[in-house]
């Protein structure tokens, strides 16, 4: 019994001799916080080794995280302080981090400590600015976020808008998620028409409210859109073209997915003196138009823009259409 009470009584010791540098708190736990604050906290680091150990560097799950005034040295027994910063900004739910400290010491060649939080928004949109996932042309997909205002919970959207041609915004006064100290506010859904041309889109969804200095609520849009069919390159630039002369371009059109089968049936073009001609590379899957634009000697001068229309035999992406664009000097 003596002999069982006399190891109970040293294993605390054994217990901290194994903690052979220690980290106090071994874990940064801020609850529920905004995204708008920058957080601080506090660490001690002992040196509970016989020799002294150097802080080598610091390595951060998240670039919101950084540490400050990191001791470069510790003698034996020695205690030193440093600091962790938090910049929460752009976050939105649940996390947990990691900060991993690395020292000279075989023993302990490694610290880690985890840094946890659950971030809820303290700013008027939950994402500003909007990047939408590539999807393809007709595929049905919608993007849902939210406005609230923790300043003044009934505030009103009067109207939105997206300038985006094709792109479609709803708004719904709901309860929203993810915003500090507000449960009330609108949804918004972004979606798109079945019709929506391919290409990259860039714009921005206005926002009518009546809160003061924020009337207009401005949140940038990004998106592309794949096609079914591609062309390379997707617009024909001639520059500048002379009366009297024919200016030639070439493009190549295929299958997003390169195992489709497909056909042209037909080309068609707004500009009559433009005239075209198609190669098949392979059959079915791979072809090549040739474009000629020939100036006549009393064309106006000026830009000139049209279009090429290629009509195929796939049911989701009947026609597809290539700019063209070039700038004639002539007469006035």
């Amino acid at each position: 019994m003596k002999l069982f009470l006399f190891f109970l009584c040293l294993y605390p010791v054994f217990l901290f001799a194994e903690l052979s540098i220690l980290l106090s708190p071994d874990t940064w736990d801020l609850g529920t916080i905004s995204d708008t604050k920058v957080h601080r906290q506090t660490l001690k680091i002992k040196n509970l080794l016989s020799y002294p150990v150097k802080l080598t560097h610091a390595i951060t799950s998240c670039s919101c995280n950084a540490i400050m005034e990191l001791p470069p040295l510790l003698n034996p027994g020695e205690e030193k302080e440093f600091f962790v910063t938090l910049n929460p900004a752009g976050k939105m739910g649940r996390y947990l981090w990691e900060m991993n400290l690395y020292t000279d010491s075989k023993d302990i060649p490694m610290l880690t400590l985890p840094i946890r939080a659950y971030v809820l928004k303290d700013t008027l949109v939950s994402e500003n600015p909007l990047h939408i996932k590539p999807f393809f042309k007709g595929d049905a997909w919608e993007k849902k976020f939210w406005i609230a205002s923790r300043h003044k919970p009934d505030f009103q959207i009067f109207s939105a808008e997206c300038n985006i041609p094709g792109f479609i915004i709803e708004t719904t006064k709901s309860p929203v998620e993810g915003f500090y100290g507000v449960e009330q506010g609108y949804t918004l859904r972004l979606s798109c028409e079945p019709g929506i041309a391919p290409g990259s889109k860039k714009g921005e969804i206005l926002v009518k409210t009546d809160l003061v200095g924020q009337e207009m609520v401005s949140i940038p849009v990004f998106a592309y859109v794949n096609g079914y069919i591609q062309t390379i390159p997707a617009y024909l630039a001639f520059g500048m073209m002379n009366p009297g002369k024919s200016y030639r371009k070439v493009f190549r059109v295929s299958h997003n997915q390169i195992q489709q089968a497909f056909q042209i049936k037909e080309i068609k073009c707004s500009i009559p003196e433009v005239q075209t001609k198609l190669k098949v590379l392979i059959e079915n899957h791979f072809y090549e138009i040739e474009v000629t634009w020939a100036i006549s000697q009393d064309m106006i001068h000026g830009e000139q823009r049209g279009y090429l229309e290629l009509i195929t035999d796939v049911a989701k992406e009947p026609v597809i259409k290539l700019p063209l664009q070039g700038i004639v000097f002539g007469k006035q």
